[in-house]
């Protein structure tokens, strides 16, 4: 997991004023037990792509159910825009 995303994944949801625990240590709960409903997980993913100049396929943001696989899907996105 890249922890730099991770830490704008944080950051984000920080400004957003979620009341959120995206811990490394939570990688692997989904992201609704840790709190973020489909429109936060939207909000944090829209401004992810802004910040970073990328967009997430819808057909991979379906697949996202884990803090870990955001990353992942994030981390890939970046990869495949180079």
């Amino acid at each position: 997991m890249d922890q730099k995303i991770l830490d704008r994944i944080i950051k984000i949801a920080n400004d957003q004023k979620l009341k959120v625990d995206l811990s490394i240590e939570n990688k692997d709960k989904t992201l609704k037990d840790l709190g973020l409903d489909s429109l936060s997980i939207i909000g944090v993913i829209v401004k992810l792509e802004n910040e970073l100049g990328i967009y997430v396929s819808d057909e991979v943001l379906a697949k996202i159910q884990t803090l870990d696989q955001l990353v992942s899907a994030i981390e890939t996105t970046l990869k495949n825009k180079k």
